[in-house]
């Protein structure tokens, strides 16, 4: 039997969703566990860290979440230096994430999938 696969998002474009749906996703996410690594990020959003890089550069500019230095957690070697590093959500941050909550949706884990991928997917199958 021969079954369908989406291929790995490389960039947020290539979601096909909203980027302030992944945004809050994202600040959401960290809000909730005050620090995470880029490959807890991942794992929690079921992304590549590339897709949602820009986001943390943005955040971080806007000091809605900083660094806080590089995990040491087994299974992180040869893995890209942004992946390791900690990402803590700022006040500012928390606030924000919380606004988000009342305007969108209170939903955390994986980021979507683009409706028209899901058929796509279903269909290949």
């Amino acid at each position: 039997m021969v079954t369908g696969a989406i291929e790995a998002p490389k960039r947020l474009e290539d979601l096909h969703v909203r980027r302030d749906l992944v945004a809050s996703l994202l600040l959401r996410t960290l809000a909730f566990a005050d620090q995470l690594t880029g490959a807890a990020l991942e794992q929690r959003l079921g992304l590549p860290f590339e897709t949602f890089s820009p986001l943390i550069d943005e955040f971080e500019k806007n000091q809605l979440m900083d660094t806080r230095g590089v995990s040491n957690d087994p299974g992180m070697e040869g893995r890209p230096y942004p992946v390791k590093m900690n990402y803590a959500i700022s006040g500012a941050g928390r606030q924000r994430a919380a606004e988000m909550s009342t305007v969108q949706t209170r939903y955390l884990g994986p980021c979507p999938v683009n409706f028209e991928d899901y058929l796509a997917l279903i269909r290949s199958q």
